[in-house]
């Protein structure tokens, strides 16, 4: 008997992890922009199938209200170039979603402004979009975004010179910004 039971429990558990993904991504269509949100946070942290990426970019490819969104998690997912600089060209646009809290996930920053981050640290608009975000943020975000920016500048402070100066902004603001608390 306790064998049938532990049968009915592996089949079940491993019909339930197939759905998973299904039952996620079901979410990323949800009116509720913090239902949505999530979902596509915890889509771009667990694995996920060729099948799945395929669906994914083809819903990218027909729904614009998310599109955001969907780069993001194509480009954390598959690091094709199309989806990395389609995601740092909209984030600028995108500010409200990098530097706002309208989902259940729960982490320092924003999962859109943590992947920025990253790819500030090799592509100059990427920088660009960062440096913006600090001049207009505050709070936890403005030390999220002052700390990359600081460890950033102690890499290659001419590349952070250069960018400031290409944006016509003052070095000495951008400094202060990038102080240890």
């Amino acid at each position: 008997m306790r064998y049938k039971f532990l049968i009915l429990y592996i089949v079940c558990f491993l019909f339930g992890c197939s759905n998973l993904v299904d039952d996620i991504y079901r979410h990323t269509q949800d009116e509720s922009d913090k239902e949505a949100q999530t979902a596509f946070f915890a889509l771009s942290n667990i694995e996920l199938n060729q099948e799945y990426i395929d669906k994914i970019k083809s819903d990218y490819r027909n729904d614009n209200s998310r599109r955001f969104l969907y780069e993001y998690l194509l480009s954390k997912r598959t690091q094709e170039e199309e989806f990395i600089l389609s995601f740092i060209k909209n984030s600028e646009k995108n500010s409200s979603i990098l530097l706002g809290n309208t989902s259940k996930w729960v982490s320092i920053a924003n999962p859109t402004l943590e992947l920025l981050s990253i790819y500030s640290t090799t592509n100059d608009d990427a920088l660009k979009t960062l440096i913006k975000l600090a001049l207009k943020s505050d709070g936890g975000n403005l030390s999220y975004i002052s700390s990359n920016l600081r460890e950033l500048h102690e890499i290659n402070p001419e590349r952070i010179e250069n960018t400031v100066k290409d944006m016509k902004l003052n070095m000495e603001d951008i400094l202060l910004l990038m102080e240890d608390e």
